[in-house]
């Protein structure tokens, strides 16, 4: 069996914004926190190699999805830190990149969460939140980030033959 689904816990809603430039940074960290926490915890529930199984046409891998997104977080908020971000060996820029399998070190599930979430406390540790730029630039990488994940369920669905999709965020009505 190349993937396994696993009936999923009810997630708890999260309202976000529909204009995500009403979002101040410390709502848009916190939503990108949301984001990366139900993302591991709906990819954890595969195998290995569904993770690392590319689309057909040679589409990213749920895994190198996830990778993309650590590499745009440490790219486009390294300017707001001082000092930057580094690259995460687990980093995938944009491009067309060599599949890997399960096997290799940077498709490591559980190591590439890991070191997003170090990356993240990083940013929330030292974010310069006075620099021009920044209140556009974390809603749009929210998207970017929420994008990949959307890519990540699409590739599953393809390396196992199941409709999977990413629990959904219950977006706030202007009536509430």
């Amino acid at each position: 069996m190349v993937g396994v689904r696993i009936p999923a816990r009810q997630p708890a809603t999260l309202y976000i914004p529909r204009d995500m430039t009403e979002l101040t940074p410390a709502e848009a960290l916190a939503a990108m926190d949301a984001h990366q926490a139900r993302l591991r915890a709906f990819l954890e529930r595969f195998e290995p190699g569904a993770l690392c199984t590319r689309l057909p046409g040679n589409g990213w891998s749920a895994i190198e999805n996830v990778r993309h997104a650590l590499h745009a977080e440490q790219h486009h908020l390294g300017r707001y830190v001082p000092g930057g971000l580094g690259s995460s060996r687990f980093a995938l820029p944009q491009g067309k990149h060599s599949a890997t399998g399960p096997d290799d070190p940077r498709n490591d599930l559980k190591a590439v969460f890991d070191d997003w979430t170090s990356i993240r406390a990083a940013v929330r540790a030292r974010l310069d939140l006075s620099l021009p730029g920044l209140e556009w630039q974390l809603p749009r990488l929210m998207r970017h980030q929420q994008q990949h994940g959307r890519a990540a369920a699409r590739a599953l669905s393809a390396a196992t033959g199941e409709n999977v999709r990413l629990p959904r965020v219950h977006q706030r009505s202007t009536d509430d």
